[in-house]
């Protein structure tokens, strides 16, 4: 997904989220092409946030595949996650949206 402009991309998968039969994990920022401090990343995952926190779940994404020359920070991943979620949201992305999908069947 580009991230600069994000554009019909995002309101495609807005849109998808709209149908509430899915979830989004949000993950492996580094894989995408975007500022060095990672604006666009911060602007997607806000905006997906923003009405659709409930179909978000937060992943590391390790152990990073393909990232043969440098290995990422997980701390900095999460932090960077943490800072683009709103904090009212926090709870759900992080914690408890990975329930009914890991822990109901």
């Amino acid at each position: 997904m580009p991230l600069d402009p994000v554009g019909p991309p995002l309101e495609d998968m807005l849109r998808v989220l709209d149908g509430g039969r899915i979830y989004i994990k949000i993950s492996a920022p580094y894989r995408m092409r975007d500022t060095a401090n990672s604006d666009g990343y911060r602007s997607v995952v806000a905006a997906l946030a923003a009405n659709h926190a409930h179909q978000l779940l937060w992943a590391s994404d390790w152990p990073h595949t393909e990232l043969f020359d440098s290995m990422v920070d997980d701390v900095s991943l999460l932090a960077l996650s943490l800072d683009a979620v709103p904090a009212s949201a926090h709870d759900l992305v992080f914690v408890r949206n990975a329930a009914p999908l890991y822990w109901s069947h």
